[in-house]
């Protein structure tokens, strides 16, 4: 399957937000998590979706898989992977995978799921 069955990459006509995850420490040194706003930037969302299961603590949990195609250079600058997750359509999405330098090298694709949140 090739993007350019799916996506016209000049049409980056969606926004995302991506976010990082980073843990601090309480006052009685407890980790938390958090997450932190990184960048706002176009992308294309890949129609395609997906059912996923996932394995939850309590067995399978069904999630939505989808692919967000994003300029290279912001990947490469936020240097962004499986630590992140991606607010898009007020839903938030666990990125699972990046394959890098797709169509000619101008785009990147997350692969990103619903269902289990990191944090």
């Amino acid at each position: 399957m090739s993007i350019r069955e799916n996506v016209d990459a000049r049409r980056l006509s969606q926004r995302i937000v991506i976010d990082r995850k980073v843990e601090t420490r309480d006052d009685i040194g407890d980790v938390i998590p958090t997450w932190v706003y990184l960048v706002t930037t176009p992308a294309a969302v890949d129609s395609k979706k997906v059912s996923a299961e996932r394995p939850g603590q309590d067995g399978i949990v069904l999630g939505q898989q989808l692919t967000f195609w994003v300029r290279s250079d912001v990947i490469s600058r936020f240097v962004i992977g499986a630590t992140h997750r991606i607010r898009w359509a007020g839903q938030i999405f666990n990125v699972e995978a990046i394959v890098h330098n797709q169509l000619e090298g101008r785009l990147s694709a997350l692969y990103a799921t619903t269902g289990l949140n990191r944090g």
